[in-house]
This record gives C-alpha cells, structure tokens and sequence, in this order.
C-alpha cells in the first residue's frame, strides 16, 4: 500500500509538474506577445516613421497581424505620399517580420504598382529592406521607369536629414521619357537611351532642394542616340552650304549642320562615358559618341536646380577635332 501511495504521489507530482510548466509557459508566451503587441503596435510605428521622414501613411484596409511563428503585420492597401518631395505611392502592399528576439529588426517588404516622384513614374515597385536602430538597410529596391529598368541597394538613417548611399544599375533607361514626365523637357528630334551596370550616389533626402544640393556620386554610362532627320533638313543644310561663298560668316554653321546631318541624321549611334555629381552639377569631360560614320565628344555641365546647361560638343574627323559647338542655356 505505501509503495502504490508513493507512485500515485510521483505520478501526481509529475502530473502538477507538467501542468504548472505548461501553465507557465502560457503566461510567458502571453506575456511575449502583448508585450512585443505593443512595442509592434503599427499606429506608434507609423507615427515615428511619419515624424522622422515627413511621409504621410494611409491604411486604406484592415491591418493584419500574426504572431507565430514571428510577429507579422500586413496590408495590401497602402498609400504613401511626402508632398514636398513630390513623391507618391498607391496601393501599395506592405509587410513587416520580427522575431522575438528583441534585438532583431524588423524586415519589411513593398510591393505597389506605381510610385511617382516629381511627376515620372515608376511602375512595379518592389522594395525588401531592414530596419534597426534608425537604419534603413536597402537589400533590393526594384523597378521600371522610362521605358527601363533598375535594381538598387544602399541604406539610409532615418535622422533629421535623412542621409543615403545607395549604388546599383539601370538598364535602357529613355531619357525623352524620363525628362517629359519630370516636365523639364520635350526632345521630338533625338532620341536618347542610357543604362549604367554600375553607379553610387549619396546625399540628404530631408528635402527636395537639399538633395539636389547635396547629391554626390558617380555614374558609369552606356546607350544609344538616334538623331531624326527629313529630306527637307538635308535641303537646308546643303542650301546653307552654297550661301557660305557670299555669307562668310554661316561657314561654322554650316559646316556643323552638314557634319551632323551627314554623320548622324537617321543612322543609330552608340554613346560611351561617365559622369559625376558635386554641389548640385552633374559634369563630365569625355562622353563619346559614335557610329560608323562619325565621331563625337560632349563636355558640359548640367545645373540641376537650374535645368541649364553649359558645354561645348567636339565633332572629329580623321580622327582630329574638325568643328567645336557650344552648348548653353536650358535642356
């Protein structure tokens, strides 16, 4: 009897053992998880990224949130905008990841179908990035612009004046398109194509103006030109020819004309080179441009706040400088 009351005893020891470690391991989850529901709570989240980057973030659906085997927050309908830096986003689809762990960050993932910033638009967006300690650590930041495409990483802190570097690449990127949309220019005539397989950029994005201001980097470039030309043009530029034996002074112009419209006029020419960006410029002395007839060299510089430019275009010959042009005023 004493030996069957001594089991019954371990038994039930052991049955109160497994009931207060199971009982204890409830509060402790429970614990863990209005504890992290609050620390996680999306309003104080979005309420600190608002204040730090100046962004305005619209719920336009019921948030949703899973805790196991993480802490995972989602919505398939968001829209981002910051007015003074003219940049908006629609119905974007969030999602935000943390581990228990406190230390972890959190991973956060963007999808949306278009973003416009200052008027160009960009189309199937997708961003994955961390987030710890003010840092934002870009993994991948993807998408379509112009009539291309590019990939970037980089980081940025979210501080008052929000500093970034960021690099990457783009790829047949159509410079017509990406100045119509930006309403800086319409270019009927020439049509331009760029793509860079390498390219590093950094500054401050507390603001429009002080990141054209500050903006640094450099940028490896490659592309396409096609120059338009009509019979009419060619008339012209041939009729300008005869007039320069009584007009001495239309010999420079006409000498361009004609190199360009011969050289370039409706035939595909490649374009090779780098630029770099300082104090709110960009500038390069040696962008090459080519084909099998002709060959060109641009330096100039490009005011960005401005939209003006200031250069001067070397058409050779025989592999000599034959005509110099100037390039000045707005793009």
């Amino acid at each position: 009897i004493k030996l069957r009351s001594s089991k019954k005893t371990i038994n039930f020891n052991i049955l109160k053992i497994i009931l207060f470690s199971f009982f204890s391991f409830l509060i402790i989850i429970s614990i863990i998880v209005f504890a992290f529901k609050d620390y996680f709570n999306i309003n104080n989240f979005l309420i600190e990224v608002e204040k730090k980057t100046n962004l305005s973030i619209v719920l336009n659906q019921e948030s949703k949130f899973k805790y196991y085997p993480d802490i995972i927050f989602s919505n398939s309908s968001v829209d981002i905008k910051n007015e003074s830096a003219s940049i908006f986003i629609r119905e974007s689809d969030i999602k935000i990841m943390k581990s228990y762990w406190p230390l972890s960050p959190l991973n956060i993932n963007l999808k949306a179908p278009v973003m416009k910033v200052n008027g160009l638009e960009i189309n199937n967006i997708f961003i994955k990035a961390k987030y710890n300690n003010n840092i934002l650590n870009i993994t991948e930041f993807k998408g379509n612009i112009a009539e291309g495409n590019f990939q970037i990483s980089g980081n940025t802190q979210l501080s008052e004046l929000i500093p970034f570097a960021l690099n990457g690449k783009f790829n047949n990127i159509s410079l017509n398109t990406f100045l119509q949309q930006s309403e800086i220019a319409v270019w009927d005539r020439l049509t331009v194509k760029l793509s860079s397989d390498n390219f590093k950029i950094n500054g401050y994005a507390s603001n429009k103006k002080n990141l054209l201001k500050s903006i640094e980097g450099e940028i490896n470039l490659s592309g396409s030109a096609y120059l338009t030309t009509t019979d009419e043009e060619r008339f012209g530029a041939a009729l300008l020819s005869l007039l320069v034996e009584k007009i001495p002074s239309i010999s420079s112009l006409s000498k361009s004309l004609n190199f360009i419209i011969s050289k370039y006029g409706n035939i595909p020419t490649k374009i090779k080179g780098g630029v770099n960006i300082n104090n709110g410029k960009i500038f390069s002395d040696n962008i090459q441009i080519y084909n099998n007839l002709g060959q060109s060299k641009m330096i100039a510089s490009i005011d960005i706040l401005a939209n003006e430019i200031d250069g001067k275009i070397f058409l050779y010959e025989n592999n000599e400088v034959f005509i110099e042009t100037s390039l000045e005023g707005s793009i």
